[in-house]
């Protein structure tokens, strides 16, 4: 039952560190030379695989991230905790279970969700 758990642990932690990896490397600029005076068009995109955010134009945001992007969001969340699973299966069993293994993947994705939500707030400021 422990072993269930610390690989839980490993494949939640390592989906959490891939989906907002994934965030911010996947953002994309949209605008161009007509779409510049659209205040209406997003200015960039962001999300992978499912494109989950539309950036708007700084300073025109409300300041949250608009309802309708969230399922997107946790789309791509459940896209990266069935590759972390199968990335889990592939790893020895060794580096799974070792205590520093989920340790430092559990910070490092508690870590990045902090930055990550920080980010989503200046996007949309």
């Amino acid at each position: 039952m422990k072993k269930i758990f610390f690989y839980f642990l490993i494949i939640l932690s390592l989906a959490i560190i891939a989906l907002w990896f994934s965030l911010f490397i996947s953002y994309q600029t949209n605008l161009t030379d007509s779409e510049k005076n659209n205040l209406n068009a997003p200015m960039a995109f962001g999300g992978f695989p499912v494109s989950a955010f539309e950036y708007p134009i700084p300073p025109l945001g409300n300041g949250f991230p608009p309802s309708e992007a969230w399922p997107r969001f946790f789309i791509n969340f459940i896209f990266w905790f069935l590759v972390s699973g199968a990335l889990a299966i592939i790893l020895p069993k060794r580096i799974i279970l070792h205590s520093i293994t989920y340790k430092i993947s559990g910070s490092l994705a508690i870590i990045l969700t902090a930055i990550g939500l920080l980010y989503l707030l200046i996007q949309f400021d």
